[in-house]
């Protein structure tokens, strides 16, 4: 009888010891499975924040290509405008005094800029209620 009460204590100090090394192996893989939740949530918040980055720098490029291509058409007019000038003055009989640039030119530039700054300003809010 003794010795039977000795082997089922000695099993159940294994069961013991197991069920202890199981635990603490369970408790282990749960802390890892809580750190990668985390970085996985991380990872997700700075996925969204660079997809909105890219958003703002594609209007960005967009505004620009927008910009060059009307200052493009700009130049081109205005060099259009300067042939029909000097063509006009070379037909004058008298000319009286030298070509100036015009003054529209300067309200023109800070039109521009001003019109970049508006389309910037209204794309950055059409882009954060999206």
């Amino acid at each position: 009888y003794g010795a039977e009460i000795k082997q089922l204590s000695d099993a159940l100090k294994e069961k013991t010891k197991e069920n202890k090394r199981l635990k603490t192996s369970f408790e282990t893989l749960k802390e890892l499975n809580d750190t990668l939740k985390k970085q996985l949530t991380d990872v997700t918040e700075q996925n969204k924040k660079l997809e909105v980055q890219s958003r703002k720098v594609q209007a960005r490029l967009e505004n620009l290509q927008r910009k060059h291509e009307f200052l493009s058409v700009q130049r081109s007019k205005e060099a259009t405008f300067q042939d029909r000038k000097s063509v006009k003055s070379e037909r004058a009989i008298a000319p009286a005094k030298a070509y100036k640039v015009p003054l529209n030119s300067h309200v023109y530039n800070l039109l521009t800029v001003l019109m970049d700054w508006i389309s910037e300003q209204h794309l950055c809010k059409l882009i954060v209620e999206e």
